[in-house]
């Protein structure tokens, strides 16, 4: 029987809208492979592939189809099937030979084959190097985007064609219009390959990866308003923890169905429902996800199965709908930066930039608008984003420490200083402790603005460096 379906008073029966999350679900775990959190074992290869197609492939798959329509219709002119054909071939052989129109798609079909697998070879070359001292991410970002996909389509459809003309031509009839329709677009793909050099360079440059990691976080923290607005950062129900809901499987919180949750509240007045994970979070197997507080031991039950279907874990982050993987992986270029190993403090301070305006977006976008929230769902969330962004400057500002970055510490310190002043309202991380009991970091800016004037203290001070701490102290003084 299903969890939805009703088992007892008070349960609700399988509704429209139900269906429509069972939909959902259904889209989701296409999309990244995922299953409930009680669900037994994901098939990982099909959600791969799934991922694939969606990812990537739809874009050129279409276009190739597109070249695929276009051959057809040519090798159909060619052969006189289609009417006006005849007409159409004297016409074109006052442009092209009919003795070298073989020839020129043979050339063509060879030299667009030689001519994509170098370049794309060469491109993922120089992306693989960029993603080495930059971020992993970098890949992500290179293959999502749709005007690489469209090259890329264009390339395969147009090389494909060009076999298709020779190989398919009607027997003593030459290829005229697959010529002239090959060589024509042989010239747009010259075109496209000159657009394609550079905006792979544009793409690969520091400050247009640390852009793109900042826009696309803040697109995937929008995605998250429903479940935000729809949820409370701390618990109010005073009634005991009825049951517990683990997880059985491993892998990465992708998704939260806030809808389901919401519909399994109010069949249940009273009750309260404490999620201890959230998107972008890794799980293990045992690993508690929620916690049921209400009266009746067999209504908390209940519901602890229907967030069994409401949280989804799939095999790996996804930016799209994780904004804390793009604040993970800024942090990661961040430090990167600024540790002995690159020596690269620009970038370094270019991130610290980017993760001060996601602060301050968060502060000022937040739905709940503070830990406590006033939301009058029943659901407690744990909001961890506004905490990776400090946790994440505080980290910038260590590596430029432990490598006599000063300039590139003070940088940091002065932006945690500007966020201080500014108000913003502290982090609300919950997290299992690993004795199975709730521990609750409720760490503002203020407490990370103190560990980074710690790190900068053990460290000798210049100028620059001295002023920074100088600044940070008289802060915190101020606000003790």
């Amino acid at each position: 029987m299903s969890d939805e379906r009703s088992d007892g008073p008070g349960r609700p029966q399988r509704s429209a809208t139900g269906r429509a999350g069972d939909r959902r679900r259904h889209r989701l775990a296409a999309r990244f492979g995922v299953t409930g959190a009680a669900g037994g074992r994901r098939r990982r290869g099909v959600g791969r592939s799934l991922r694939f197609l969606r990812v990537f492939f739809a874009i050129p798959a279409a276009i190739i189809a597109g070249f695929a329509a276009l051959t057809a219709l040519c090798i159909a002119y060619d052969d006189g099937d289609l009417p006006g054909s005849v007409g159409l071939r004297h016409a074109l052989t006052r442009a092209v030979s009919p003795s070298t129109a073989s020839s020129a798609l043979q050339v063509v079909a060879g030299g667009m084959t030689t001519l994509t697998s170098i370049t794309f070879s060469l491109l993922l070359v120089a992306v693989q190097q960029s993603a080495a001292s930059l971020s992993p991410v970098i890949f992500d970002q290179f293959l999502r985007r749709r005007a690489n996909q469209a090259v890329f389509g264009y390339f395969v459809g147009l090389t494909m064609a060009a076999f298709v003309f020779v190989t398919a031509a009607p027997g003593g009839s030459p290829p005229l219009l697959g010529a002239v329709v090959a060589s024509t677009l042989s010239i747009g793909a010259l075109a496209l390959l000159v657009a394609l050099v550079y905006g792979t360079v544009e793409q690969m440059r520091p400050p247009n990866v640390i852009g793109a990691l900042h826009d696309r976080t803040l697109a995937a923290r929008g995605r998250e308003a429903a479940l935000l607005a729809g949820s409370r950062r701390q618990e109010r129900s005073r009634d005991p923890v009825r049951t517990s809901h683990r997880s059985e499987v491993w892998g990465y919180v992708t998704d939260v169905d806030v809808d389901v949750l919401h519909r399994a509240l109010d069949a249940i007045p009273g009750a309260e429902i404490r999620l201890h994970v959230a998107i972008g979070d890794a799980v293990v197997r045992g690993q508690t996800l929620a916690t049921v507080r209400d009266d009746d031991e067999a209504d908390a039950d209940w519901l602890a199965r229907q967030v069994a279907g409401a949280v989804l874990i799939g095999a790996s982050r996804d930016l799209t709908v994780d904004a804390t993987a793009g604040i993970d992986a800024l942090a990661n270029i961040g430090w990167s930066a600024a540790s002995s190993a690159r020596h690269n403090p620009e970038v370094a301070r270019q991130v610290l930039h980017a993760l001060e305006d996601l602060a301050r977006r968060l502060h000022d976008d937040d739905p709940a608008g503070s830990p406590e929230g006033d939301c009058s769902w029943a659901l407690v969330y744990p909001d961890n984003d506004a905490g990776q962004v400090y946790a994440g400057m505080v980290g910038v500002v260590g590596a430029a420490c432990e490598s006599a970055q000063q300039r590139t510490a003070a940088r940091g310190l002065d932006a945690l200083v500007r966020l201080v002043e500014l108000g913003v309202h502290p982090s609300a991380v919950e997290r299992e402790g690993p004795d199975g009991d709730d521990h609750v970091d409720r760490r503002s800016v203020r407490d990370h603005l103190a560990e980074a004037v710690r790190l900068a203290r053990q460290m000798p001070a210049g100028d620059a460096l001295g002023a920074a701490i100088g600044r940070g102290e008289a802060v915190l003084d101020r606000r003790s």
